[in-house]
């Protein structure tokens, strides 16, 4: 039960096939992917334009109440630093006892 050896020309046949059935598969997942990050670009852009639309439609209704709430937030921000900064400054009274080293045996 020899088995026979593939001849010349049929080993470079498929060799030639393989390649080209490799490099077929590569071209097909390179475009798959290609396409796959087309559409995400895509989403990512229309997904950024409304928002970027939403925003300045909200801008354009709200914006005047938006700046006052924003400035009151920062006016109240500030005057509660301000107060814990004073406070930091103060000095503090402990109530405590003193007690002499005799006293402690």
């Amino acid at each position: 039960m020899a088995t026979e050896q593939p001849s010349l020309l049929s080993r470079i046949l498929f060799f030639i096939v393989a390649t080209l059935a490799a490099l077929g598969f590569f071209l097909v997942g390179a475009t798959v992917f290609l396409v796959l990050l087309g559409l995400a670009f895509v989403a990512f852009l229309v997904f950024g334009i409304r928002m970027w639309w939403a925003q300045r439609q909200l801008q354009r209704r709200y914006g005047p109440a938006i700046h006052r709430a924003q400035n009151a937030q920062y006016h109240y921000y500030r005057q509660q630093s301000h107060r814990a900064n004073k406070k930091q400054n103060e000095q503090v009274v402990i109530e405590a006892e003193l007690v002499k080293p005799s006293d402690r045996d």
